[in-house]
């Protein structure tokens, strides 16, 4: 199932506020849309999608190539918005 889009609602040290963008399968009491906050504690798995890859508990090797690019990476995106550097 799929909890945010883009970012979620709220961050806090040991729980996300998010809405549930699909219908997830098997859990009868979630349904697309549900808003809540969620323990972090209990998330088993989660993904963030970058434009260098997915960054997953099992795959963390692009968090790599962000921190030894990141300022080139802030300068294309700031190009991408149309903003100067």
């Amino acid at each position: 199932m799929t909890w945010w889009n883009r970012k979620p609602e709220r961050f806090e040290s040991d729980a996300v506020e998010a809405t549930l963008l699909s219908a997830p399968f098997h859990i009868a009491r979630f349904h697309e849309g549900d808003r809540g906050v969620h323990p972090l504690s209990l998330l088993s798995d989660w993904a963030v999608f970058t434009p260098l890859g997915q960054v997953n508990p099992r795959e963390t090797r692009c968090l790599w190539l962000i921190r030894e690019n990141r300022e080139r990476l802030r300068e294309a995106e700031m190009r991408r918005q149309g903003k100067a550097s």
